[in-house]
């Protein structure tokens, strides 16, 4: 017993050590998770087939949006239509201040032709103009009664919103459909996946 009150000092100043380092792991380990980096689960088809269906992404929160960009932001608010993801990934065709269309089957971003080899051959055939017609621009879309009434009528992208489309436009519910993406919404660019 004796010994156990030698020892008992040092097995509690190492045990509160121990604990301390477990807090600080956990905390930091928190604060990169909440501003730094997370991840996501991709639900669906709409970014195929640069993402699938159940695949994890690692998202940055810090780094600067551009065009072309992967996106992960919420969905909730956003989209009216928007089923069990609560987040969704697509990519950034329009910053603001932008202008972007759509005409014989091909994407405009300020009046120039932009080069989509991100696009399955199928889906750069996959019929969107039917939908909504050929030609398109964000007059004709913003025109829709599925978007915020603040999202309507616009010929740009507003300052501090973006425009984002899914790869597999066919299946995808994206700013056509539901409009602009505030830059409050957007968790971060998609930087890697596992």
């Amino acid at each position: 017993m004796e010994k156990v009150k030698k020892i008992w000092p040092s097995i509690v100043k190492f045990t509160k050590q121990y604990l301390l380092l477990i807090l600080a792991a956990l905390v930091v380990g928190w604060l990169i998770h909440r501003f730094i980096f997370t991840a996501s689960l991709v639900q669906g088809n709409a970014m195929a087939p640069t993402l699938k269906n159940h695949q994890y992404v690692f998202i940055n929160r810090l780094t600067k949006i551009q065009r072309g960009d992967l996106v992960n932001f919420a969905a909730r608010g956003i989209d009216a239509r928007q089923g069990k993801a609560n987040n969704y990934v697509q990519r950034v065709i329009g910053l603001p201040g932008d202008t972007v269309a759509y005409h014989q089957g091909a994407l405009y971003v300020n009046q120039k032709l932009v080069p989509q080899t991100y696009l399955s051959s199928q889906e750069k055939g996959s019929g969107t103009e039917l939908i909504f017609g050929d030609p398109w621009d964000l007059k004709t879309l913003s025109e829709s009664s599925l978007w915020k009434s603040g999202d309507r009528h616009q010929e740009r992208v507003p300052a501090g919103k973006y425009f984002v489309l899914g790869d597999k436009r066919s299946q995808s519910n994206d700013s056509r459909y539901f409009g602009f993406v505030a830059q409050k919404d957007i968790r971060g660019k998609v930087v890697g996946t596992f």
